[in-house]
């Protein structure tokens, strides 16, 4: 603003001489015309000349002002600019170093994940360690089981096998209801198992697989309480801690050792469903000797097992028959016994254990009910109530069913 003023009032000044010498030599001609030759004629030219002089000094001095101006305004201008560059490279220096200090934290947040995963597996595989000396893997199921490798690198790229296993005593249709399942998830004929009428059906644990998933296995396995397969041993023969899920038929006998084997699979923390078998043969008895309906006769089979189960989740209960006729309904009864619920829960968990060893299992599983779908007749949490853990994180107790140790 100041120097504006200044330049102002430079070119004002300069404005003055120029009307100065204007009027200076309109009055010397006029005074020359008039008195030509006189002395005041010659004093005139001598003040134009003055005037012009003065004039010309005017000029130049406010051509020197305006340079000076020009010259404060433009180191003006250089400082400014000099600030702007130094504040740039501040704000430069600034960004750079939080740049370099987020760098660091994430580092630092990565190492700290790293140490903790590796922490985490280290007691994973000392826990798998001390599984394995406790109960080695049977012979039958080594090829089966997802164990913790030593490499945290190696163990996260292995292949993760998921096993169901089917159990209970002999007679009670452990293998009509494995075909049942098999049939439901599209498995063909050839690959079913048969059913045996008399005597120990399945002698030797035997794998099926199970739906589109080559890594999935459903085992039908021998029944306890038989001169083969005794019940005090039943747990560690069959390698039950290293299945991810149970299911215990019974068809209706709901013996000691079942009751046993049931609190040994709860207590090891593997997810387990009670399926009642032949439960046509209830509604018929209940009929012919009582005059039950068959809606009554079903929910009074139901309320005896869950009774009998003692704490367990009434939801994991299924009555099923594998006798297909049923499931349409007769003489205008509605259907019954169908395997589907069960199939649903089966399902869903499987998803959720090959979900909890990698999220890439959870976005590949092609099952039509996975986790958080909608399944009548149980809650999503039902699925891994109380249950679940896969076996790689189970530790073999000193309260065990299957052993030399006695159940409390």
């Amino acid at each position: 603003s100041c120097l504006s003023s200044r330049l102002q009032a430079s070119s004002e000044l300069e404005t003055a001489a120029s009307r100065q010498r204007r009027t200076s030599s309109v009055s010397a001609d006029d005074t020359i015309m008039g008195n030509n030759g006189s002395a005041e004629a010659m004093q005139a030219r001598e003040e134009a000349r003055q005037a012009r002089e003065e004039a010309k000094r005017a000029r130049e001095d406010a051509e020197a002002q305006r340079e000076i101006i020009l010259d404060q305004i433009q180191e003006m201008r250089d400082t400014h600019a000099r600030a702007v560059r130094d504040a740039n490279t501040k704000l430069d220096e600034e960004r750079k170093l939080r740049c370099q200090e987020a760098v660091a934290a994430e580092q630092r947040q990565q190492e700290a994940i790293k140490q903790e995963r590796t922490r985490i597996h280290a007691e994973r595989h000392a826990q798998w360690e001390a599984l394995n000396r406790k109960y080695p893997i049977p012979d039958f199921l080594q090829p089966y089981v997802t164990g913790v490798l030593d490499n945290f690198a190696e163990d996260s790229e292995k292949k993760r096998f998921v096993n169901v296993g089917v159990l209970g005593n002999s007679g009670t249709g452990k293998s009509s209801l494995i075909r049942a399942i098999l049939e439901h998830f599209g498995t063909t004929s050839e690959h079913l198992p048969r059913s045996c009428y008399e005597g120990d059906g399945t002698r030797l644990p035997t794998p099926y697989e199970i739906g589109s998933f080559d890594n999935v296995r459903l085992w039908d396995l021998p029944g306890q309480g038989t001169a083969l397969f005794p019940s005090t041993t039943y747990l560690r023969d069959m390698g039950l801690k290293y299945f991810d899920a149970v299911l215990i038929t019974t068809d209706g006998r709901w013996s000691e050792n079942d009751h046993a084997l049931a609190q040994a699979i709860h207590f090891d923390n593997i997810w387990c469903a009670i399926v009642r078998t032949k439960v046509d043969q209830a509604v018929d008895d209940a009929q012919n000797d009582f005059g039950s309906s068959q809606e009554e006769a079903l929910a009074t089979t139901h309320a005896a097992l869950t009774q009998q189960l003692g704490k367990f989740d009434a939801s994991n209960v299924h009555l099923v028959t594998t006798r297909k006729k049923f499931w349409a309904g007769q003489h205008g009864d509605a259907g019954f016994g169908k395997v589907d619920q069960l199939c649903e829960q089966v399902a869903a968990h499987i998803c959720t254990q090959l979900a909890s060893h990698t999220p890439k299992a959870a976005s590949s599983c092609d099952w039509e009910i996975c986790p958080g779908d909608s399944i009548s007749g149980y809650e999503p949490s039902n699925v891994q109530a109380g249950y679940g853990e896969p076996p790689s994180h189970r530790v073999g107790s000193e309260e065990t069913y299957g052993s030399d140790v006695a159940v409390r």
